[in-house]
């Protein structure tokens, strides 16, 4: 599980974001995480919500273009897209694999909560 981001860079590639702070208009401030990289690694910019891809699922991004779209608020947005992101890669197709099935984005969203909740339940302190 992670809360790590891929944003496209700008610059033919991507960059691995961990989430800052919320900004007006459906932006958010990320800071790179990518320590093998130095050059980039802690370097912070904002982006816009709609281009975060949880990281190692690409066929998430259509997920998170839902959330963007549906949310109520930037607060529900960014809940959401943690709450996708914190799920397994197996986790996030499964509910991928749903909404291909015509599930409502909202009750693959519950289930995200549901199954983080249970992860971190179940995890060892």
């Amino acid at each position: 599980m992670s809360n790590l981001f891929t944003v496209p860079s700008g610059m033919g590639g991507t960059f691995t974001v961990k989430l800052l702070k919320e900004r007006a208009n459906d932006r958010i401030s990320v800071v790179v995480h990518m320590p093998r990289n130095p050059d980039w690694h802690g370097y912070r910019f904002t982006t816009d919500i709609s281009k975060l891809t949880p990281e190692g699922n690409p066929r998430a991004e259509q997920v998170m273009r839902q959330i963007t779209r549906r949310a109520e608020n930037r607060t529900h947005l960014t809940r959401h897209c943690q709450a996708f992101a914190a799920l397994s890669n197996q986790d996030q197709s499964r509910l991928l694999d749903q909404l291909d099935r015509g599930t409502d984005l909202d009750v693959v969203i519950g289930r995200a909560y549901a199954w983080q909740l249970e992860n971190e339940h179940n995890t060892p302190a």
